[in-house]
């Protein structure tokens, strides 16, 4: 199999119009190790992990520092149960080279969020002692509400800096007590929320806003105040948490015709779309998502995710071992 033969099976790989590459590499016997990978990418675009595994095994054995097969070849361990094998090639791979890949990581390992508790926060977050300034905002009188919001956000912002998470969600969750009709402080208590695995609190918050939103306001008010793209973001987020991806992808609809350029929303809809098994309408926005704004997607929700990935694997190597493994071609 030539380079160009390679290029092309490889653009038609990636085309979900057809199948011809994935037949084509399926059909070859590879004659480089590029061609090995291409097969291997195919066998496991084809459920057959184990023919994957061997075709990726064979790609490091020759070159142990490419990452495109240790990541592809994690994901085979991971489908045919051998998980420490799955978990030291993970660790190879990372950081990811290239937005598709990580597309294929998602695919594999998001579902494990809606079974794993531990997979559901993407920052580690514990208590924090009592705050001082949260035990004087409860006694604030009400002339002093707005002037205490204000300092309780800011004082949230600074943890956040300091990556005092648990510290942030407090002082927030204490500005949106105050002031469930301020937008800002609902948006940053449910960004928080969502990053610490609590994607109930998050719901809860956006909702109360909307409620109010719509009991104190004429429809023309309304209309003028309904809330920013983020904010609808963070909501649907905490509806497809709560595994309702239709009514997430409901909530999108009012955002997304905004334009690429908004990622958090296209995020959001790639991974609804990709849990109801609609991997083209996925591809679609995880495309905006993880490729001019690949860095933000990344800081947000991709690199914060696999590091809880790889922290759940290290920790389950000690009591599991083996998981079993998924239907595979022999």
């Amino acid at each position: 199999m030539n380079r160009i033969q390679l290029d092309q099976n490889w653009r038609d790989m990636e085309n979900t119009a057809g199948q011809r590459g994935l037949e084509a590499c399926l059909a070859t016997e590879p004659e480089t190790t590029a061609g090995q990978l291409l097969r291997g990418i195919a066998r496991f675009d084809s459920a057959d992990w184990k023919g994957a595994l061997e075709d990726f095994e064979v790609v490091l054995k020759a070159e142990p520092e490419n990452r495109v097969a240790a990541l592809h070849c994690s994901l085979a361990a991971w489908k045919t149960g051998d998980s420490a094998r799955a978990l030291a090639c993970l660790k190879n791979a990372h950081p990811f080279p290239h937005d598709g890949f990580v597309r294929r990581f998602l695919e594999v390992f998001w579902p494990l969020r809606f079974e794993e508790a531990e997979l559901r926060a993407f920052m580690p977050v514990t208590d924090p002692p009592e705050i001082p300034l949260i035990a004087r905002a409860r006694e604030a009188p009400p002339e002093r509400k707005a002037s205490f919001v204000a300092k309780l956000m800011d004082a949230a912002m600074g943890a956040i800096s300091q990556e005092e998470y648990g510290r942030a969600l407090a002082l927030a969750s204490a500005a949106v007590h105050l002031a469930p009709e301020n937008e800002d402080c609902v948006s940053i208590y449910a960004a928080l929320s969502l990053q610490s695995g609590r994607p109930e609190q998050a719901r809860v918050a956006c909702e109360k806003y909307l409620e109010d939103l719509l009991a104190n306001y004429s429809d023309s008010k309304v209309q003028a105040l309904l809330p920013d793209s983020a904010f609808i973001s963070f909501w649907a987020m905490s509806l497809h948490e709560a595994g309702e991806h239709r009514a997430a992808l409901a909530v999108l609809s009012r955002v997304r015709p905004e334009g690429p350029e908004d990622y958090r929303a296209n995020l959001v809809a790639g991974l609804c779309w990709m849990m109801m098994g609609e991997k083209n309408r996925a591809r679609e926005c995880l495309d905006v998502a993880l490729g001019a704004f690949f860095l933000d997607s990344w800081e947000l929700v991709v690199e914060p995710f696999i590091q809880r990935v790889l922290g759940w694997m290290e920790r389950s190597q000690e009591f599991e071992g083996k998981r079993p493994a998924e239907n595979s071609s022999s």
